[in-house]
């Protein structure tokens, strides 16, 4: 078995539509979804596999799910390409069940424009292996007048979407409720990775440290150190004695 895309039934971007569609009148028109910044997009989609194929995706030396853009599907190479892995700042992935994966892509097309002009068309590819999956059409605008950018969120998995990291696809809803763990004066902290906590994020949870700075809680982007897939151990260091927060979702 080859590893399957799935998209969001309700996202926008789709990797199982070609975007042609059957008008009674003009015969097929192809349907080109406006892109004006490379900032305007983001989407998610699953993987699924084998629990063997969904593995090897997972871990430093999992192989590679390469996205990009291209004219068409079928071309040799990208025009643009983007690389995700589980240790990437480019991509999110998490390790739903055994035979599914979820990427989270939230970096839109930066530096599109470089390889699109104006009213040019282009595809989402997406690659595992020798495995391609492209979106339906896309095309760059010039102009912003009549087009908008729709941001949707929720607190708990819902409508095809996997807000929480965990749980998946078709299984029940999941609450997004973080898990909040003060700490006082240290530099490093140490959190045992709980079967409860599995139960609520997953195997492998999104965790975030906000540091005091005397008045306010601030994001200073401190990485947290996983032991193992599955988590037992979230590792973080904050470079010296810190107060705050290690927020777990």
């Amino acid at each position: 078995m080859a590893i399957q895309i799935q998209s969001p039934r309700n996202s926008f971007i789709q990797f199982s539509e070609t975007g042609i569609v059957d008008h009674c009148i003009f015969d097929n028109i192809r349907i080109c979804l406006p892109v004006y910044d490379d900032r305007d997009i983001s989407f998610q989609f699953f993987l699924n596999g084998t629990a063997e194929e969904i593995a090897l995706l997972c871990g430093a030396y999992g192989e590679e799910v390469r996205i990009g853009i291209v004219d068409e599907c079928d071309d040799a190479d990208f025009l643009l390409e983007f690389t995700a892995s589980p240790y990437s700042d480019v991509a999110e992935m998490y390790r739903l069940s055994e035979t599914q994966m979820l990427v989270n892509w939230s970096h839109g097309v930066p530096g599109f424009t470089a390889v699109r002009a104006v009213e040019q068309c282009f595809r989402i590819r997406v690659q595992v292996g020798a495995v391609r999956y492209c979106s339906n059409c896309l095309v760059r605008t010039s102009d912003n007048c009549f087009t908008s950018v729709i941001e949707y969120g929720n607190d708990e998995n819902g409508f095809g979407f996997n807000y929480c990291n965990s749980g998946a696809e078709g299984e029940a809803t999941i609450s997004c409720e973080p898990t909040i763990i003060q700490f006082t004066n240290i530099s490093t902290l140490t959190i045992p990775y709980t079967q409860s906590l599995r139960d609520s994020y997953g195997d492998a949870p999104s965790v975030q440290a906000w540091i005091s700075d005397g008045t306010s809680l601030v994001n200073m982007g401190i990485t947290a150190t996983f032991d193992s897939y599955p988590v037992s151990t979230i590792s973080l260091d904050f470079g010296g004695p810190a107060s705050g927060i290690a927020v777990i979702r």
